[in-house]
C-alpha cells in the first residue's frame, strides 16, 4: 500500500501535467485567433463587419495570452523545488493563547452552534 505522501505527490504531479496540457491548449487557441484574424482581414466583408470581427478576435486573443501567461507562471511555480525547512526552526506549540480575542476551538464551536436556528 502506498503512503499518503506518495499518493499526494502523484496527485500533484497529475495536476501539474494537466496544467501543462491546458497551457498547450491555450497556446493553440492563441494561434487559432491569429489565423482567424488573417482570414477576416482577407474575407469579403464590409468594413464594419471586418472591424467588429477583428475587434472581437483581438479581445479574445488578448485574453488567451493573459490566460497562457497566468497558467505558465503557475506551472513554473508548481515545478520549482520546494525549499527545505528544518522542523526545528518552526515555533513550538499553538498560537498565543493570551492574545486579545483568543478563543479555543471548543469555544468557537459552542458560539457557532448557539446561533439561532442551529
Amino acid at each position: 500500500m502506498q503512503s499518503k505522501t506518495s499518493l499526494a505527490r502523484r496527485a500533484n504531479q497529475h495536476k501539474v501535467t494537466a496544467s501543462k496540457e491546458f497551457v498547450d491548449v491555450v497556446e493553440l487557441g492563441v494561434k487559432a485567433f491569429e489565423v482567424a484574424r488573417d482570414r477576416v482581414k482577407s474575407a469579403g466583408l464590409t468594413s464594419q463587419e471586418k472591424a467588429e470581427g477583428l475587434n472581437a478576435l483581438a479581445r479574445a486573443g488578448r485574453r488567451a495570452v493573459e490566460m497562457r501567461e497566468e497558467w505558465s507562471s503557475m506551472v513554473s511555480w508548481l515545478e520549482a523545488p520546494r525549499p527545505k525547512i528544518d522542523p526545528e526552526s518552526l515555533p513550538r506549540g499553538g498560537g498565543e493563547q493570551d492574545a486579545e480575542g483568543y478563543i479555543t476551538l471548543d469555544e468557537l464551536t459552542d458560539r457557532l452552534l448557539s446561533v439561532k436556528g442551529m
